[in-house]
């Protein structure tokens, strides 16, 4: 049943969210610990690959990569299964969103620490 809801609001948020990038990402980042501490990995996969389907479509989505660290941070502080995450194809696809090497660097510190 939760899983229904969930997959219901956020069929709807994601296709009509906001008219930016900023917008749906900044929806994504409020999401994001929702998702984490509530549901199954499956669930967090479902949601990491919509995140960069969304982004793919253009590179406007780098003015953006505080949020979307932002994003990696709830999941990984909120997360109760760190192995599974770390093993998610739709985790490792969404780290390679940040191109930026700098960027990149930054954000695997995060996780490390």
């Amino acid at each position: 049943q939760r899983t229904a809801l969930l997959n219901q609001s956020w069929g709807e948020i994601s296709a009509n969210v906001g008219s930016t990038m900023k917008e749906y990402i900044l929806c994504a980042n409020s999401w994001a610990e929702f998702i984490a501490r509530h549901f199954q990995m499956r669930q967090v996969n479902v949601f990491l690959r919509d995140i960069v389907q969304h982004v793919q479509t253009d590179r406007e989505y780098e003015a953006n990569y505080p949020l979307l660290q932002s994003i990696v941070a709830n999941l990984i502080n909120n997360i109760s299964d760190f192995s599974s995450l770390f093993e998610s194809d739709a985790f490792l696809k969404f780290l390679y969103i940040f191109d930026n090497e700098e960027v990149r660097i930054d954000v695997y510190r995060s996780i490390v620490e």
